[in-house]
């Protein structure tokens, strides 16, 4: 992966053949996740390239990152049908928020308030659904679905956010 300064020109390669990787940067905390193929879930420093660390595993490959806003949280979105939500810092925990095994997670997105997670699934019988998931900091679970949206079989809808204003 390569990062390039737009008013230099200069060019930071980051990683080695990340194939397929998923990329999210924290403008708060000044850090880049990736997400690969092989299930990675890694922290980088975006200034120098440096790994940080590996803060996190799926079974099979990352689908999609995105930071919580303010950056205190990633969730990555695996291959295993499975949400993690990791927080990032010392003592950090995880959270593992475990989706119907025969849907596959298409997109994430946090609320602007960082409360609430949207996890965007499909399978192959019944189409495309959106679930939101209620998450405390305090604790590492989370609250069933607060609703799921059933989008008409034979429409593709794979990437939902959440508006400024909190709305779907």
């Amino acid at each position: 992966m390569r990062i390039i300064d737009l008013q230099t020109g200069e060019e930071l390669v980051i990683g080695d053949k990340m194939q397929g990787a998923q990329i999210a940067w924290s403008r708060e905390r000044d850090l880049l996740a990736t997400g690969d193929r092989y299930g990675n879930v890694r922290l980088w420093n975006p200034v120098d390239g440096e790994l940080i660390d590996l803060i996190g595993k799926h079974e099979y490959e990352v689908r999609d990152l995105a930071w919580e806003p303010g950056g205190e949280r990633i969730a990555s979105a695996g291959g295993d049908s499975s949400v993690r939500i990791i927080a990032v810092g010392e003592g950090a925990q995880s959270q593992t928020i475990q989706v119907n095994r025969n849907e596959m997670i298409d997109a994430l997105s946090w609320s602007p308030e960082g409360g609430k997670l949207l996890i965007n699934t499909h399978n192959w019988d019944d189409g495309y659904f959106l679930s939101t998931f209620g998450l405390e900091t305090s604790s590492p679970h989370y609250s069933k679905p607060g609703s799921s949206i059933l989008i008409m079989p034979g429409h593709r809808m794979e990437s939902w956010w959440f508006s400024p204003m909190g709305k779907i």
